[in-house]
């Protein structure tokens, strides 16, 4: 009898060794599969950062092309003051949405000019610019640098130039460099 009883203790501590020693194997599975679910989750939701970054458009093209020029073909009034913008510091950061401080500083500093009556515009033509209608080559340098080169011949007061438009993507796209080559001085 005695030995029924330990034989009986024994196969209890046995089967109960292997639930337990099963059960921890399962619960160390579960926990690896879960650590290898967040692995997996956080490569695919770099990837789709990575996916989602906004390819450069011709809309974007036209877009901060043409804002560019209408910032600074601001409404003024018969003084050439500008309606709508009182500082300088303003009209930065009109153009700080489309273009970076190192595009927009010559044409600010060019254009306007702030005293303590508000902000005016040189009565001048506009700078030599991308001509929507005209045609370009777009080449992507990568998926957040754009370069877009257009010659434009049939333009009386300037002659014939060469542009060359850089954009970046950050936050969004903006104009990050503007090369012009005046298309005489290269013949």
């Amino acid at each position: 009898m005695k030995r029924m009883v330990i034989s009986l203790i024994t196969i209890i501590i046995i089967v109960s060794g292997a639930v337990f020693v099963s059960a921890y194997v399962t619960k160390s599975e579960n926990i690896a599969n879960e650590s290898n679910s967040y692995r997996q989750a956080a490569v695919s939701d770099k990837a789709t950062i990575k996916q989602t970054s906004i390819p450069f458009t011709e809309a974007d093209l036209t877009t901060l092309t043409e804002a560019y020029l209408t910032y600074i073909k601001q409404e003024i009034d018969d003084d050439y003051r500008l309606v709508h913008v009182p500082t300088i510091a303003e009209l930065y950061e009109q153009f700080d949405q489309v273009a970076t401080r190192e595009v927009s500083e010559p044409h600010v500093s060019y254009y306007f000019t702030e005293t303590e009556e508000g902000v005016y515009l040189r009565p001048t033509e506009l700078p030599p610019w991308f001509e929507k209608d005209i045609p370009y080559e777009l080449t992507e340098v990568s998926d957040k640098e754009v370069i877009v080169e257009q010659t434009v011949e049939n333009i009386e007061l300037y002659g014939p130039y060469h542009i060359q438009l850089r954009f970046n993507y950050t936050d969004q796209w903006r104009i990050s460099q503007v090369d012009l080559h005046s298309s005489e001085l290269n013949d």
